[in-house]
Parts: structure tokens; C-alpha cells; sequence
């Protein structure tokens, strides 16, 4: 999710529980479950938020709801007697709590009306989901069921990668492609899948060939499996899908399937399973997750999949592959979605139920998880015996710490998938039209097949979406829920269309959606787990408990004149620092080329570093400062999606075959334990702070130790997120600018706690000058267009130097053009009044996107290349109105986006539009706070190199707030009072 799209005041309909009471009474046809049961149900669906639970003292009598549903109705739900513990957790639960929470039940039985309430019974073959907006995976389920602790225990404790683990990983790549009807050896698709991992071998100093030899029985296994299968399985031509990737809003699962194999007989799902088979098989994890898909499919395609045959495949038994049909009944659907209920219930409230004691604690390979981390969330700790080997008890102040930092994290979670939740909530058309969707794609082409097996598609469209290049996407047949959908990365991204990297194939694209997975928020969640075990100092510098030292300052004789005074300073301190240093940066003083030159300063003395940042474009701007200064040794990890085109070649994995390699033939793969030795000699490393917080850095030794960590965009990461790359560090510095935008939080609550002020910022307030250099010299900007910056948000502090006092656009303007006024190169900054009396309220103003289209066509027309051109808006609307208005023109090169995906860019002319007044007093002064918000006002009029247009309703701008006030004044007051601040006629022209 990117920033923009979680700072709006008025967000995307629905995602704040406004459906939590949705009523919904369909076709007793529908009911999904009525396909399992035996007798068919008289009302298949009831939705209501949940309003009270009773749980009558009398054993025999059943525990009953009262929900409310969206039309006011208030219906009594007889629940079944399975369900009373869960019933009583419910009914315990604070009102405030319980009334935020949404039921779901389906197939239900009608019964006597109680005054003016309906009645509903629940069966035993009924079916309750607990918060279905939130998607639970069915991996979820499978060790919960043993314990429900673990559901939460797992999602903070990091699991690194194993040789077991990752020799699964590998077994299921190549099996993957002898299953699809690969006619090649299994010795190709095995040499193929661990060249893929290579790098995690490296990580984790595993041989690759004990781990081939390993991995081939169990592929000779299969190999002969599947011989003897293929006749069966392939007689009839199905398809066949790895991986598939399925979401299930009705019942609140969701999850990637091993393989799903469909032909004109129906569909059958295999389960392959490549742990060590011991014991009586199948096991009953392994079935519970079987459950757990066949749960999904019945629930989405009620005629199609409603009961798929399961297969669990095992390739660990000795000299064959052994297989296990899974019978799936009601009953086994039902204790799935009661397993999920309970799930849901913790992750909701945060509450969980007390340990199960005796010998399941005992035989729990988290229970030393479970004692250390139950004190700091308020969980009842499991039993334990003085001298037991048990874990060390936090200290109070680490237990605080976590408390406090998992609660945000929480908050923030839930916040996210209720924005997720649009994807099902809002109709396709309703998605495109916001933004977050594209539809009518069509092929450009055959998808291109890449040398790993995975596709890139392209499609011809109209776009005109808020996606990106790097979202996160779903590539569906037009319904992402119930049709075919494969998860993808938009590669490019163009007007007239797209091009999408998918795992697998899909037969009928015809949409794509925004959906972004949860991995990075758990990553910055098992960093809390992970700081516990950072080395004592570093915790207490990153708490602010322990004062920075320095060392003697360097001399830096030889360092080049281009380096002003205080970037000089920055670098001889960040050299000198003992414990850690921050550098503010505003824009434009070469935040950049500072932090490559420390880099550099610090490997040439001997040290080892690690160069971090928010995004991989930060990351990869260090790195070309770098090779600018004629520096190369350095390793970019990434994924080659994300790695920018001229760093591929520094990716480990594959980029440095060439310097580790060299004696290897064309198809032979690099040997992990070479990889691991070219890292280890590396001086240098560079990745996002997302990539570090990887569990397949975790356990890694001596790899990922650095004397020096540098983090760039530093005052964008929120705590948590900055210690999967600090955890690496013996030293820190921190370069960043706590005056531009802070780090993203979707969550009101979590930004109140805290977690939207950075680590960078806290030091800052917490050291002062003792630990900061400030740069206060930028190269960007004209003076004119840095002077109200300057002065507003750094105390006069920021000045303009070098060629940037100078500079103006070099434009060729046509005689008598009526943009002239406004585009005039003597004029760097200027206001254009465009009044919005005649627009309805809301975020648009087509005027305003009316006249940015002319002075983009006349600054085009007088010279200036597109990549010198950009035009800012706060809001995506207008964002996508303004592109709209350009492509209707031709013009699809200028870069046009939010002020939150312009932070860190830079162009030539910068054109910025308000967008219309908002309607009413409510709106108006959510949208005046959002506007002038110090913060984000900074980034967007510091953009500009050369010139600066605003472009506004000024005096609805005026009286909103102080600050847009005093910006509108200042314009107006330049160039003697004479052109600063100009107005648009009734024609969008400026006069």
C-alpha cells in the first residue's frame, strides 16, 4: 500500500467497517453448505454486527445473538451447542469490543419470532465465520489447532530456513514442473530449483550438494509416482495449477493451493508433503490443512469444486512416493471454520485463550516463546517449573517495549486489511473508477516465458488507474474471488497499457486489482522478536537511554571541493561516531552523494557496510552515486522485479555469477558456498530495509554482521520497520528529514500511539545537536522557489548554492501565447487563482486540470522534454483527471502523481494542482488539514528545480488555513507585487 493512498481524509468507501452490518438473506440455491448437508436450509445467509451474546447457565439450553442487521432489523441467532466456550468468550468480551465485531452465518433453520425479532437457528451443520473481511491463511490453521497460541506466537516469532525447509522448497519447485507435463530429466528440474535458491544456501552455509543429495530421493520418488499416475492424470487433458492463489471473503480464508488439477471430470487437489515420514500418515496437520482448501473451494465455487478429491503426496517414505486420499465431510468443514473463528477472535481483540497446560505445553516446541513473550502482552504464561530450562525472563523495560510496539503493529494490521477489504466490497466497476483497478485488457501478444518458469504478460488498455510499476497486483478473468486469478507485479506501466510478471499462467486475463500481500507487515512484526536479541548496547542507543560518543574527527585532506562545509562535517562525523549519528537532510543538499561517500571512506579503512533505505530506488540512487565515483564492489540484494536495469549485474543472485563463476559452463549453476564467499569478501551491501527483515537473513552469522549501517529515507520508517536493518549493525547513521513526510501508517490509532514518528526523529529530539549535522545547502531549487520553504519549515535555515541561485528554464515561448505570463523562465514561482465558484464541491476541479494540460502542451511546445516536466496533485482523482486530460492530447510521458509518490523526485518544472474546494464544513476542514500539512506541503513545493507552478481556488486556499494563507501571500508579493500570484479567466487562461 503506498502512502497516498492511506493519508487521504476521505478514503475508499467501506474499509472502515461500514459493511460490518451488512444483511444479506439469499436463495436457499446459494448456500454453499447445502451441497455438504443433508437436508437443505431454509435461510442460507444472515450478516449483522454482533450486539450481544447470552450463554444460558443450563447446560442444555443453546447460546444465543442478537445481531443487528444494515437495515435496522435486530434477529435472534439460536447458536449451536458446539459453540457454547466460544459463546461465553464472546459474551465476556467488553461491549465496545463486541459491538464492532461482524457475524456471519450460513444455512440456517427458521424459528419462532420472540416480540418484534426474527428468529434464526444455527445448527450443528451450520456454519458461523467470525470477521469475514479479515483472511485468515489456512497454513494458519494448522498448528493452531493444536494450540491457538500459536496463531499469534507464529506470526511474531521468525522461522529462519533450514536445510529441511528450503530442501521442501526445492522438491516442490522441481515437482512443479514434472507435474505440468515437463518431458525433460527430474535432474534438470532439480539442478534448475536449487540454482534458484542459491543464494539461501549461501545464507545458511549449506552445501548444495548435500542438499541435492538429499532432494533427489524424493524426486526419484515422484518422478516414479507420476509415471505411473500420468496415463490417469493426464488422459484427458486438465489443467494443471501450482500455487494457485484464492480468496475467500464469504468464509475468511484464504491461501495457495500445492496443485489444483481440473478437467472435464471435475477437479482434484494434491497436497505434496517432503518432511521426513515417520509415524502413522497421514498426519493430522497435513489433513487440517487439506480441510482447510477444500473449505475455500466449497465456499467459492459451491457447483464447481464444491468436494474435489484431496490427494496428500508424500515423497519422504523410504523408496516410493506415498499417497493418501482425504475424505471431506460437513463435519470437516465445519470444524475448520470454528478453528478459523477462534483465530479470528485473537487477532481481533488481541485476547487469547489461557495455555492448554499439562503435557501439550510441555510437548510445544513454542512454549519458550510463549513464557517469554506472555508477560509483555498480558497473556496468562504457560507452566513452568524454577530450573526447568526455560528461557530467561525479559527485562521490564524490553517487556514494555514490546507491549507497547505489537499493539501498534496490531492496530495498524487490522487498519490494512479493512482497506484491503475493497477488493470484494466494491464492484469491479466501482474499483476501476476509483483507481485501483484496470479492466479490458487485451493481449498484446503470446505471454513470454521466463528461463525460471514464471510469465510476462502484455496488454493493450486504457488506463487510467493509480497503479504502478511495482504494485502488488491479482490478474483475474474479471472476478479476482470466484474466477481463475493468478497474484502478479506490474513491470511497466504506460496509458495504453501494461505489462504483469506472474508465478503461473492464466487463460483468460482480463483485469487487474491492487493487492498487496501481508508479508511486509509480518516481517516488521518479527523484528520486535528479533531486537530482544540485538546486542544490550544497540537497544539501549536505539531507545535513546545511552548517549552517542565520537572519536576524533578525521582530517578528510582529500576530500573533493564539491563537498561543501556542512556535507564535510557530516562525513568527517559519521566517520568519527562510535555508537551513531543522524544526518537532516532537506532537499536537494545531496543527502545522496553524502551517504555513498561515507560508504566508500568507511570500506577504504577496513570496515564492512550495509547500505539501507525505505525503497529500492533510494537504494539503487546510493549505488549509482557510487559507480558514478568509480566504486563497484558492492552487493545489491533484491529481487531482480525490483532491482533497477543498471544494478542487475551487482544482485547476487544471479548478477554475480560472472565474478564468482567464471569457469563454469552456460547452464551449470553457481555454487552456493562461492556466493557465500564473494558476499562475505564484499565490502559493501545494499538492500531495503523490507529485504533485511527477511527471515532468510535470520541465523546467518557472520554473512550479515556490518561495522557500519547507513539508512537513507530513515525519518520515513516507522521503529519497527528500521531494526530489520539495524539488527546487522555494530554502528548506525541515519540520513533523512523529519520535516518531509513521515512514515506511512494507515492506522489513526497506531499514528497517535507513535508509530508514525520515526527512530530518526526521536533521536533527534532526544540528542539534538550532539548527535545531528544538518545540511543546509541545497542544489535544487532557484531561490525564489526555495525562499518559502526556507523560511516555513526550516527556521531560514535552508539556502539556496551552486548553479541551482542561477538557473532558470531555458524556454522557447511563442509571441503572444496566453500561458507566457505564467511560464515567463524570470518568474521560477507563481500562484494561479483558478476560483472553483462554478465546480461542485469535492476533491476535482476539471478547470484546474484544464489549464495544467495547456501550460504541460506549451512547456513541450516551448522546449522542455517530458522527463523534465511533472505535475503534483494531493489527491489521487485529480491525479487521474489530469492524466486523463493529457492523454486525450497525446501527452503520456509527463510523470503526473500524488505528493507522497513525488517525495525524493525532482524535475525541471514542477506543476502542482490543489484540486477543487471541498463540500461542506466537515469536509472542508479535513481537507484543509490535509493540505496544509506541514509535512506534505514541504515535499510538494520543493520538487522543483526551475520553475513552480500552483495552481488553486486561492481564496477557499486563504481561509483554510494560516500556512496556505501565508504561501498565497508570498506569491502574490513577488516580483514587486507583479506577477507572483496571476488568475485564470472564465477560459482556464491565465489573465
Amino acid at each position: 500500500m503506498q502512502r497516498d493512498e492511506a493519508a487521504e481524509s476521505s478514503r475508499l468507501p467501506l474499509v472502515e467497517g461500514a459493511a460490518a452490518t451488512v444483511s444479506v438473506t439469499v436463495p436457499v440455491s446459494a448456500c454453499f453448505v447445502c451441497s455438504l448437508a443433508p437436508q437443505p436450509c431454509e435461510v442460507a445467509q444472515l450478516d449483522g454486527r454482533l450486539l450481544r451474546v447470552h450463554v444460558p447457565a443450563e447446560r442444555g439450553r443453546f447460546p444465543v445473538a442478537l445481531l443487528e442487521t444494515t437495515g435496522g432489523e435486530q434477529v435472534r441467532l439460536a447458536l449451536p451447542a458446539r459453540v457454547r466456550a466460544f459463546a461465553q468468550t464472546l459474551a465476556a468480551l467488553p461491549a465496545e469490543t463486541a459491538s464492532r465485531l461482524h457475524l456471519r452465518a450460513f444455512h440456517l433453520r427458521r424459528g419462532q419470532p420472540r416480540g418484534d425479532r426474527s428468529t434464526l437457528i444455527a445448527g450443528e451443520g451450520s456454519v458461523l465465520v467470525l470477521e469475514p473481511d479479515l483472511l485468515l491463511n489456512i497454513t494458519d490453521l494448522n498448528n493452531a489447532e493444536y494450540c491457538v497460541r500459536q496463531y499469534p506466537l507464529r506470526r511474531l516469532v521468525p522461522s529462519p530456513p533450514s536445510a529441511a525447509s528450503l530442501r521442501g522448497t526445492i522438491v516442490h519447485a522441481a515437482f512443479k514442473e514434472l507435474l505440468k507435463g515437463g518431458d525433460e530429466p527430474a535432474e534438470v528440474y532439480l539442478t534448475r530449483a536449487i540454482a534458484a535458491r542459491a543464494s539461501d544456501l549461501a545464507f545458511h552455509h549449506i552445501p548444495r550438494e548435500a542438499l541435492t543429495a538429499d532432494a533427489r530421493p524424493h524426486l526419484a520418488a515422484l518422478q516414479a509416482w507420476y509415471h505411473q499416475q500420468r496415463a490417469s492424470l493426464w488422459g484427458n487433458a486438465p489443467d494443471v495449477r501450482a500455487e494457485t492463489f484464492l480468496l475467500g471473503p464469504p468464509i475468511g480464508l484464504k491461501g495457495r493451493l500445492d496443485f489444483l488439477i481440473r478437467d472435464s471430470l471435475g477437479a482434484a487437489l494434491l497436497e505434496l508433503k517432503s518432511g521426513a515420514a515417520h509415524g502413522p500418515l497421514p498426519r493430522r496437520e497435513h489433513r487440517w490443512q487439506v480441510y482447510g482448501y477444500q473449505t475455500l473451494l466449497a465456499a467459492l465455487r459451491p457447483h464447481g469444486d464444491a468436494r474435489p478429491g484431496a490427494t496428500l503426496l508424500y515423497s519422504g517414505t523410504p523408496g516410493h512416493a506415498e499417497t493418501h486420499g482425504v475424505p471431506f465431510t460437513l463435519r470437516d468443514l465445519v470444524r475448520v471454520l470454528d478453528l478459523r473463528n477462534a483465530l479470528a477472535l485473537t487477532h481481533v481483540t488481541g485476547e487469547v485463550p489461557p495455555p492448554p497446560g499439562g503435557k501439550k505445553c510441555a510437548r510445544c516446541a513454542l512454549r519458550p516463546a510463549c513464557q517469554q513473550i506472555s508477560p509483555a502482552l498480558g497473556w496468562l504464561p504457560p507452566d513452568g517449573e524454577e530450573g526447568d530450562g526455560g528461557p530467561p525472563m525479559l527485562e521490564a523495560r524490553d517487556l514494555s517495549w514490546l507491549g507497547a510496539q505489537y499493539g501498534l503493529l496490531r492496530a495498524e494490521t487490522l487498519a490494512a486489511e479493512r482497506q484491503a477489504a475493497t477488493l470484494w466490497r466494491l464492484p469491479r466497476a466501482a474499483r476501476v473508477a476509483a483507481g485501483i483497478a484496470l479492466d479490458g485488457l487485451a493481449l498484446d501478444g503470446e505471454p513470454l516465458r521466463t528461463p525460471a518458469g514464471e510469465w510476462e504478460y502484455t496488454f493493450r488498455c486504457r488506463n487510467r488507474s493509480e497503479l504502478r510499476e511495482g504494485d502488488e497486483v491479482l490478474l483475474s478473468d474479471g472476478d479476482p474471488i470466484h474466477g481463475e486469478v493468478v497474484s502478479g507485479t506490474i513491470l511497466a506501466l504506460s496509458d495504453t497499457g501494461v505489462t504483469v510478471w506472474t508465478p503461473e499462467r492464466i487463460a483468460r486475463p482480463a483485469a487487474l486489482d491492487r493487492y498487496s500481500s501481508d508479508i511486509v507487515g509480518t516481517r516488521t512484526l518479527r523484528n520486535l522478536w528479533r531486537w530482544l536479541d540485538a546486542d544490550p548496547r544497540l537497544r539501549l542507543l536505539v531507545a535513546g537511554e545511552r548517549a552517542p560518543h565520537f572519536r576524533s574527527l578525521p582530517a578528510l585532506d582529500d576530500l573533493p571541493a564539491v563537498f561543501n562545509v556542512e556535507q564535510r562535517t557530516a562525513i568527517a562525523r559519521a566517520l568519527a561516531a562510535e555508537d551513531f549519528l543522524c544526518v537532516q537532510g532537506p532537499p536537494g543538499t545531496g543527502k545522496t552523494r553524502v551517504v555513498a561517500e561515507i560508504a566508500r571512506r568507511a570500506v577504504a579503512r577496513g570496515e564492512r557496510v550495509l547500505v539501507a533505505a525505505f525503497t529500492n530506488q533510494a537504494v539503487d540512487n546510493v549505488l549509482a552515486r557510487l559507480l558514478a565515483d568509480g566504486y563497484d564492489d558492492f552487493i545489491r540484494l533484491g529481487h531482480a522485479l525490483a532491482v533497477a536495469p543498471a544494478m542487475q549485474p551487482y544482485r547476487l543472485e544471479p548478477g554475480t555469477r560472472a565474478r564468482v563463476a567464471t569457469a563454469l559452463a552456460p547452464d551449470e549453476s553457481v555454487d552456493p558456498a562461492a556466493l557465500r564467499e564473494t558476499f562475505l569478501r564484499a565490502p559493501l551491501a545494499a538492500a531495503t530495509t523490507a529485504m533485511l527483515s527477511s527471515e532468510r537473513f535470520d541465523d546467518a552469522g557472520e554473512a550479515l554482521r556490518f561495522d557500519l549501517v547507513l539508512v537513507d529515507e530513515a525519518s520515513q520508517l516507522t521503529v519497527p520497520a528500521v531494526l530489520g536493518a539495524l539488527r546487522f549493525a555494530r554502528r548506525f547513521v541515519l540520513v533523512g528529514d523529519e520535516r518531509q513526510l513521515p512514515p506511512l501508517v494507515v492506522s489513526e490509532e497506531a499514528a497517535k500511539g507513535g508509530l508514525s514518528r520515526s527512530l530518526f526523529g526521536m533521536l533527534l529530539a532526544r540528542w539534538s545537536e550532539a548527535a545531528v549535522v544538518s545540511l543546509i545547502r541545497q542544489y535544487r531549487m532557484h531561490p525564489t522557489i526555495c525562499a518559502f520553504p526556507a523560511e516555513a519549515f526550516y527556521d531560514g535555515q535552508l539556502i539556496a548554492d551552486g548553479d541551482a541561485q542561477f538557473a532558470t528554464l531555458d524556454l522557447a515561448l511563442s509571441p503572444g501565447d496566453p500561458a507566457s505570463a505564467v511560464l515567463d523562465p524570470a518568474r521560477p514561482l507563481v500562484f494561479v487563482d483558478v476560483p472553483a465558484d462554478r465546480e461542485p464541491g469535492g476533491k476535482l476541479s476539471a478547470t484546474q486540470a484544464n489549464l495544467i494540460r495547456q501550460l504541460v502542451l506549451a512547456l513541450r511546445a516551448g522546449g522542455l522534454a517530458a522527463s523534465e516536466i511533472g505535475v503534483v496533485a494531493p489527491y489521487r482523482a485529480q491525479v487521474a483527471l489530469i492524466r486523463q486530460r493529457l492523454a486525450a492530447h497525446g501527452e503520456c510521458a509527463v510523470m503526473v502523481d500524488t505528493v507522497d509518490r513525488f517525495q525524493g523526485g525532482e524535475r525541471r518544472a514542477i506543476l502542482f494542482s490543489f484540486g477543487g474546494r471541498a463540500g461542506g464544513a466537515a469536509a472542508s476542514l479535513a481537507r484543509a488539514d490535509f493540505l496544509a500539512d506541514p509535512r506534505r506541503l514541504n515535499v510538494a513545493l520543493t520538487r522543483a528545480q526551475r520553475k513552480l507552478i500552483l495552481v488553486g481556488d486561492a481564496g477557499w486556499l486563504a481561509d483554510s488555513s494560516p500556512l496556505l494563507d501565508r504561501l498565497i501571500a508570498h506569491c502574490a508579493a513577488l516580483y514587486g507585487g507583479h506577477g507572483g500570484k496571476l488568475r485564470a479567466g472564465a477560459s482556464s487562461q491565465p489573465s
